[in-house]
Parts: C-alpha cells; sequence; structure tokens
C-alpha cells in the first residue's frame, strides 16, 4: 500500500522548500521530492544575493506582503539559528527623475504605509556615497531596510527546518505522474522509486521546467487539491501559463491561471490554482 502523507511537495526550490517548512510547521505530514541535489543550480532560486526592499515603486499594494515577508524572514533566520545570516540590510537607492516611476512609485509606497524614508538630491547622493556621480537632475529614495537575500541559504534553511519539523524530503528522485488515487479523494504521485498518496499536492516545478517548454509529469484526471505553482520571470509568466493551461486542458483538469501584476484571471474552474510570474505569492482557497 503506497505511504501516505498530508501534503506531498514537488520540487524544493524557493517556493518548493519554504511550502514544506510551513507545511511542516502547521503540524501536516509532509513529502518533498527534488529532481535534483539539496541546493542546486538548475533553477531560479539560486546564486548569491536576490534585493528585497519595502518601498515598492512597481505597486503600494505589494507593501503588506513586504512587511510580512520581513517577519518571517526574521523567523527563519532565528528557527534555523542562522541570525543575520540569510537577510543582509543594506539600505538602498531607487534613483532617476523626479518625474520617474522608480522614483515617484517608490515615495507613493512609502508616505503611503509610513517607512522609514530619504529623499535625496545629486550632491546628498555624492556627499553619502561619494562614488557615486549622478547627473544634476537625478534625485533617488533611500530605504534603510533595502538589502539582499541569500538564496541558496535560504532554501537550505527551509529545507532544515522542515526536516526538524518531521517532513520528509527526497532528492534525485523525479516524479513521472500525478493522478488521481484509487479512493478518489487523494493524489497518487508516482517517481521512479515509489508511489506515494496525499490529500494534496503542491507542485512548485519552477523556472527550468516553465521555461524550456517541458509538459508536467503525466497527469491523470479525476483529482481534486492540486495546486501548481510556476515561477518565472516576468516577460515569459504568459507564455508559460499559457503552455500550462493548455496542458492541463489536455489532461481535462480545471484551472486557474493568475500573473502577479495583471488584474485580469481567466477561470476554468477551482481544482488547479496555476501563478505564473515573479514575483510570486502564495494562496489559501
Amino acid at each position: 500500500m503506497p505511504k501516505s502523507y498530508d501534503v506531498i511537495v514537488i520540487g524544493l526550490g524557493g517556493m518548493g522548500s519554504a511550502t514544506a517548512y510551513y507545511l511542516a510547521r502547521r503540524g501536516k505530514r509532509v513529502l518533498g521530492l527534488e529532481q535534483h541535489t539539496p541546493g542546486h543550480d538548475q533553477g531560479s532560486s539560486h546564486g548569491r544575493s536576490r534585493i528585497i526592499r519595502q518601498a515598492y515603486f512597481e505597486d503600494a499594494a505589494y507593501v503588506p506582503l513586504l512587511l510580512r515577508a520581513y517577519e518571517l524572514w526574521e523567523q527563519l533566520e532565528y528557527d534555523a539559528g542562522r541570525q543575520g545570516e540569510l537577510l543582509t540590510l543594506t539600505g538602498g537607492l531607487m534613483m532617476g527623475s523626479p518625474e520617474s516611476k522608480t522614483v515617484q512609485g517608490s515615495t507613493q509606497s512609502a508616505r503611503a504605509y509610513g517607512l522609514p524614508h530619504e529623499l535625496l538630491t545629486a550632491a546628498d547622493m555624492h556627499r553619502r556615497f561619494p562614488p557615486l556621480l549622478p547627473p544634476t537632475w537625478m534625485v533617488a529614495l533611500y530605504e534603510a531596510k533595502a538589502g539582499v537575500l541569500h538564496p541558496e541559504e535560504t532554501v537550505l534553511a527551509h529545507m532544515q527546518c522542515a526536516e526538524q519539523l518531521g517532513a520528509e524530503l527526497h532528492f534525485k528522485e523525479p516524479v513521472l505522474q500525478w493522478e488521481a488515487a484509487a479512493s478518489g479523494d487523494r493524489v497518487a504521485v508516482t517517481t521512479g522509486r515509489a508511489t506515494y498518496e496525499a490529500e494534496r499536492l503542491v507542485i512548485a516545478a519552477g523556472h527550468g521546467h516553465c521555461s524550456a517548454g517541458r509538459p508536467w509529469p503525466a497527469a491523470g484526471g479525476g483529482a481534486a487539491g492540486v495546486i501548481l505553482v510556476c515561477a518565472t520571470w516576468r516577460h515569459r509568466a504568459v507564455s508559460a501559463g499559457a503552455l500550462s493551461a493548455l496542458y492541463l486542458r489536455r489532461a481535462r483538469w480545471s484551472a486557474t491561471v493568475w500573473v502577479p501584476g495583471n488584474r485580469r484571471r481567466r477561470r476554468r474552474g477551482q481544482n488547479i490554482v496555476l501563478s505564473a510570474g515573479w514575483p510570486l505569492y502564495a494562496r489559501n482557497d
């Protein structure tokens, strides 16, 4: 009889490792499946740094998510015993002309949520940061809480904490197929080693899977409770979403295609949530 879990997570990169960790924190029996080694360099979450900031010029609606993200990164550092190692606050300059989206949008976000910030002239920037020689017309918003995350280390920290909380993580175990279990109310996932079952399945296949145009592992019909998370770069978000939706339609699965930053949503049911875009957010349905 297949080993059973509350949730199976396919892919243990930035999204999948965090999903496994937070599910384990909620007391769920979690199985994580990764086709590569821990902290591999085959996806979107490798490299030395990723920028993080609160005064988002793109849209002030991001700010509450970012404030919560900072709290969670600090909590992860504490849980993993790595305070000050995953998130490094360096301060950040959002530079441009006074009417630029970068400057105006950052200022609007900072003011809307009372974020600490400073507005600097070109002379201010040169005085504070001597290597910078901006033209006289340039201004900047300075945010002291901007900084960098260390993505490879955060992935490893999420996996470490997930395992400490009882999650079972398998590596170098590619998924071959997922389908409805014989009971009809669970999902069966088959790898090269075994078949597993769970009440819920989260597929966090990542940038490498989507951008390369690879099909998802073969999907049977009839199972509910599946969440597809396709993390890819913004300029490929629409094509990745369309590709995945096409595959799901052929497999007779319903899908919701959601591209963050695009207010238009095309719905074909509630069985699957497909999120394509960067940055990416988790949804609770």
